[in-house]
This record gives structure tokens, sequence and C-alpha cells, in this order.
């Protein structure tokens, strides 16, 4: 164990208790099992757990993050959407992780504002209303009114919690080591890589200047669309945990009733969110990556408002252009052509059969073939082809897995606005558009430009680095590394099979003497000895083999 990993454990012992508990009150804690710390084994407390005895294991996950707080319901909501490393069963339960918090009181409040922003409350805001309208896990939210009346809503976050998330990042980061390092079956997961990137995410989050220059980037972006509408910002008004923005009235998403009620055409109102989405995707690369209903706001006119901006999802040129070709290939039924997108979005192990990846996808293809385009679910086939892909162990790139969980979620509210609603029709519409701008001047020239800024760093470094690599030729320090996966219990069956053998060959050497007296009798008896343990050995060896022949074909 890393010195720095239980720096980290012993420095937050008292949070890490806390966490042990929950996981042990909820039957979890066989988790840490492998884990070579007495000190975290004394602290994994066995409990039946009165009120979910028989809840099955994903359920208790989900109740154990969410009783654990903010980091990790934020945790397993990112884990809800690699499909590629868990199970459907665990998905979806941990999908549905709400982020309810209970709000701070408006003394904390207040006196956050004023702190933050330098200046007392009725200086700032002409109005203040001390009572939020909503209170999730990372912060809190209030209306105002501003000094010349504009009407804004008051993102404020909660009283210590960067500290508590960074303490809890520091716990993840060190139960990943420890879980790489000892427990080999969360091993090709990539733990720690998980909760780096999980890191970088969550601080993010938290930096409410990250917000608002995503809402200003969605408004330079749709400035000339006048269907879609995102929230200003109030730069005076705003620092990294206080953010103030444009309050924008209309009827939310989440109120099916009064969607209904008014009288808007709600098939044309989805078909403008669904567009927005494929131009944020498809043309910029950068897009809103929660489309939950209550982020989507019917104002006056039919005006798409779109709220809460923290968590955005980015793709670069290349990226854009391989993930469109897949989502098209799915929607064409072509398996050939989605099995050559997976591989050049996601990594595939080294023993990847392409060829049943293939027939996998094929008969995919077969089972949506029959439906028409405007009957296509896009939502339930994207879940196929992510459960193919946790079953041959291809890993997706976070940005892959967060953007297939975006289309996912957003054909699932679009339904729930307009039952008719189909994301696949309005794609198949959108891949004209797609091929007009692959054939732009100005994406060539940015590809030339790239290219030749590559080959120059090529044809700049390759010098130095032949030069380097001739010279340890020439010295004898060249050294090659060939790492074998998986050597270490091939040479084990096989040292085991030459003792199983030479075992034999003596022991029957043995029982061949033939004679009387007690040394010959001696001799028999070991001889009888050694073949029965060669017979053990042989029939140990048999199992392993079988067992490891069983696992591969899982």
């Amino acid at each position: 164990m890393r010195l720095s990993s239980l720096i980290r454990l012993e420095k937050n012992a008292r949070r890490l208790t806390e966490i042990l508990g929950v996981l042990g009150k909820y039957g979890l804690a066989d988790l840490l099992a492998g884990l070579p710390s007495r000190w975290i084994q004394r602290r994994l407390v066995s409990v039946d757990g009165q009120t979910i005895r028989g809840e099955p294991f994903e359920v208790r996950l989900r109740m154990a993050l969410s009783e654990l707080g903010p980091t990790f319901i934020k945790f397993g909501q990112m884990l809800s959407t690699r499909g590629d490393l868990l199970n459907a069963e665990l998905v979806h339960e941990l999908a549905k992780l709400q982020e309810g918090n209970i709000a701070d009181s408006a003394e904390i409040i207040v006196a956050s504002i004023e702190q933050e922003l330098g200046a007392p409350i009725d200086v700032l805001f002409a109005e203040f209303d001390d009572q939020p309208i909503a209170s999730a896990s990372i912060a809190q939210v209030h209306r105002a009114r501003l000094l010349d009346g504009q009407a804004v809503v008051v993102k404020v976050q909660h009283a210590q919690i960067q500290e508590r998330v960074r303490c809890d990042l520091d716990l993840l980061a060190a139960l990943a080591e420890l879980a790489q390092n000892h427990v080999p079956a969360v091993r090709p997961y990539q733990p720690v890589a998980l909760i780096r990137q999980f890191r970088r995410t969550l601080t993010k989050e938290l930096d409410f200047l990250a917000e608002k220059r995503n809402l200003e980037h969605f408004q330079r972006q749709f400035a000339d669309n006048p269907g879609v509408r995102f929230p200003s910002v109030f730069a005076d008004h705003c620092t990294r945990t206080i953010l103030t923005m444009e309050f924008l009235g209309g009827i939310h998403g989440s109120d099916l009733k009064g969607l209904k009620e008014s009288g808007v055409n709600l098939q044309e109102f989805t078909r403008q969110a669904g567009l927005m989405y494929l131009d944020m995707i498809f043309r910029d690369g950068f897009y809103h990556a929660d489309p939950h209903p209550g982020n989507f706001v019917l104002m006056e006119g039919g005006v798409l408002g779109v709220i809460d901006c923290g968590m955005v999802g980015r793709l670069d040129e290349n990226y854009r252009e391989d993930f469109e070709e897949f989502l098209l290939a799915v929607v064409r039924n072509d398996p050939s052509a989605m099995t050559a997108a997976v591989l050049r979005l996601a990594s595939a192990p080294p023993d990847l059969d392409e060829a049943a990846l293939r027939v996998e996808l094929a008969e995919l293809a077969d089972d949506v073939s029959g439906q028409t385009l405007s009957h296509f679910d896009l939502g339930g086939t994207l879940e196929r082809v992510i459960d193919i892909v946790h079953r041959f162990r291809i890993v997706l790139p976070p940005n892959a897995s967060l953007l297939i969980k975006t289309l996912i979620m957003l054909e699932g509210t679009s339904r729930r606005l307009e039952p008719g609603f189909n994301l696949a029709e309005l794609m198949e519409q959108y891949q004209g558009q797609a091929v007009t701008r692959r054939l732009l001047p100005a994406r060539w020239r940015r590809k030339a430009e790239r290219a030749a800024r590559e080959w120059d760093r090529l044809f700049m470094q390759l010098p130095s680095e032949l030069t380097s690599l001739l010279d340890r030729m020439r010295t004898g320090t060249l050294e090659i590394h060939h790492v074998h996966r998986q050597l270490e219990a091939t040479v084990n069956r096989l040292v085991v099979g030459l003792l199983t053998s030479a075992l034999l060959v003596s022991s029957s050497l043995l029982l061949s003497q033939s004679g009387t007296g007690g040394l010959s009798t001696i001799l028999v008896v070991l001889g009888a000895l050694g073949v029965a343990g060669a017979v053990l050995l042989l029939l140990r060896l048999l199992h392993e083999i079988h067992r490891v022949q069983d696992r591969d074909l899982d």
C-alpha cells in the first residue's frame, strides 16, 4: 500500500468511518473486504438492515450513495452513464439518484452572499426572497430582483460543501488506488482513471464561473435562433460560489398538465428541443448534458427556455464526426458501419472477437429492421448497443458514454411531453445538413492546417529521436520491454504440468521395482503414493484449464 494512500485515509478518518458505517448498514461492506487495511476492516460492521432486508444489491447501493451525500450522489449519477462498465440493472437504478438536499438557513445564505459579493444584501438587490425555490446537493436557488428591476435567480452553494467534497474526493482516490492494486476483479475498469475523471468533472461543477461561461457560450451559439433562450448572467453578481442569472418565466417541462393546458403545439415545441440538441452536438460539439424535463421552460410565444447549464459535454471535430456516423449507422440498421464506428470510438480488449461483435450487431439490426423510421426506438436501440459493448468488455471514453446517456434521456423527456416525438426521424432529416457541413471549405481548411502542424512537429522531432535511438543501440543501453498478459498464470500451469509428469514417471519406476524385503515394500508404497499425488495434480490442472475456458466463453 502506498504511503500517500495511507495518509489520505488517516487524514479523513472521521469521514471514512461514516462512509464505512453506511456501507455496512446497507450490506455493502463486502465490497471493501479485499483491501489490505486492518484499520478499514475493524470498521466494517455487518448489519442486517431491518428496513431494507430483501432489497437487491442495486437498490442498496443507490440508498447508500444517497445517504453518503452530494459527492457520492454525483458519483452514482456519473456511473449511471457508464453502461459499458456496469450491468443494465445497476445503471437504471443509479439513474434514480436524486439531488434533493435540506436547504441552508436564510442567515447562512445571506452571510455567504454578502461575504462573496462584498456588500450588504439590500445594497446588492432591491428584493431577495430568503426562501429557496429549489435545493439540490451542491446549491440552492433563490428568487431576487436587481436594483434596476430585473428579475433574477441566485444560485448559492451550500456552506462547507467545497471542503466536504474535497475530503470525499481524496477518500475516493485513495480507495480507488487500493482497489486497483489489490482487488483484481475491478482492475480492468481502471478505478483510478475513473475517479480522476470524476474529480475533474465535479470540480468544474463546483465552479459557478464555469457555468457562467457555459451560459455565455450557449447564448452566442443560439443568438440567431429566436425560438431558443438561455438566461443571461450578471457578472457583477457572480463568483465561484454565487451565480446570478436572468429569471426565465414560463411553464416548466415537469408541469405536464400546465403544458397541455397552455394551448401551445407541444409537437413543435419538442421538435425545437430536438433540433437544438442536434445543433449543439453535431454543429457545435458543446452541449447541455442534462435534458431533464425540469430544465426546459415553455416561455411566451412558444420559446424554449433552457436552464441549469452546469453539466455540459464536449466533442472535438473528429470524434463528433465518428459519433455522427455511428448514430446514422444505428438509424440505417447497418451492422458493418456500426462495428467500424464502435471500434473507432472505443477501446477494445486485445482478444476481442470482432466477428462475434459484428454478428451481435447484425442481430440487433435485424430485430429493428421492421420498424418504420417514424416508430424507431432510438433510446431502446442505444441501450441494447451499450449492453453489447458491456458484454464484449469494450470501454467507451467518458464523453461518448455521457453523450449516449444524454440522447437516451432527451428522447425519454421529449416523448413524455409529446408521445409521437421520434428523435431518429429528426436525425434522418438532419443527415443532409451533416453531409453539407463536411463539404464546407472551412472544414477542409481546418483539417489541412491541423495536419500541417502535426507533420511539422513530426519532422522537427524525428532527427533527434532517431539520433537518441541510434546512440542507445550503439552503447548497448537500448531496452525493449515485452509484456505478456496473464503470463504468470500460464507459467504456473506449465510448472504444475511438468511436476505432474515428473512425479508420475518417478512413481512408475518405483512401482516397477520387484523383489522381497522391507526396502522393496517401502518403494512400492512410495510409488503408489506418488501416482495418487500425480493424478490429483492432473485433475486440479484440468479443472483450472476448464474453469479459464468457461470464463473466456462468458
